[in-house]
């Protein structure tokens, strides 16, 4: 495995957990996204992430003058969102990797919400959103917009340490983790993975 640094920018907590998760998962190094860029010089491949906000990812700006100080580097990322159906994760790619780092996979994760503690403008974004869905009648909204209108109503919790998987086997290996990652459906990559890891284990067993 290539010799690999995680670095994380978290505001409510889901994507603090998902990148302690990975670099249990890996072995890799863990670092607050205020880590200072030369700290980072003896490692190959570095992996950064945060939570979605408004089409954003958390820490974007400092992990592009990472990428720009050592653009030799491989560039993994994962970004946490609660929505995330195939139009929110092309958003996403469109706003936060743009020109040299267009070639980036990013692996995308289910987030938390917590009404009572979104404050500010993350606050306001969300009662626009509640507005906007609540406006369709019910039968004409799709499932992830159900789903979402009851998260923002009632909260929700989806960080699920399994779906970590694809992105953990990825960075086992030395071999480039490939861009089609970026914006696939995971759920049969997952099934995959964890058959070839139960698998592992039987053979172990046996």
């Amino acid at each position: 495995m290539k010799k690999t640094a995680i670095i994380y920018t978290s505001k409510y907590g889901s994507a603090e957990r998902y990148a302690q998760w990975l670099a249990e998962e890996t072995g890799s190094d863990l670092y607050k996204s205020d880590v200072q860029t030369e700290a980072l010089s003896g490692y190959e491949r570095i992996v950064f992430g945060g939570g979605i906000h408004a089409g954003g990812i958390e820490g974007i700006a400092k992990y592009r003058k990472i990428f720009k100080a050592m653009p030799e580097k491989e560039y993994v990322a994962f970004a946490v969102g609660l929505n995330l159906g195939d139009a929110e994760r092309r958003e996403c790619r469109e706003i936060n990797f743009r020109k040299a780092m267009t070639d980036i996979p990013c692996f995308f994760l289910r987030g938390a919400y917590d009404p009572e503690k979104v404050k500010g403008f993350d606050k306001s974004l969300m009662k626009f959103v509640k507005k906007a869905i609540s406006k369709k009648p019910e039968h004409e909204r799709t499932r992830e917009e159900g789903e979402l209108l009851d998260a923002i109503i009632n909260g929700a919790d989806y960080v699920d340490r399994s779906s970590l998987v694809p992105l953990a086997e990825a960075l086992k290996s030395d071999e480039p983790v490939p861009l089609n990652n970026y914006g696939q459906d995971y759920d049969g990559a997952l099934a995959e993975a964890i058959e070839r890891l139960a698998k592992k284990k039987k053979d172990r067993e046996e």
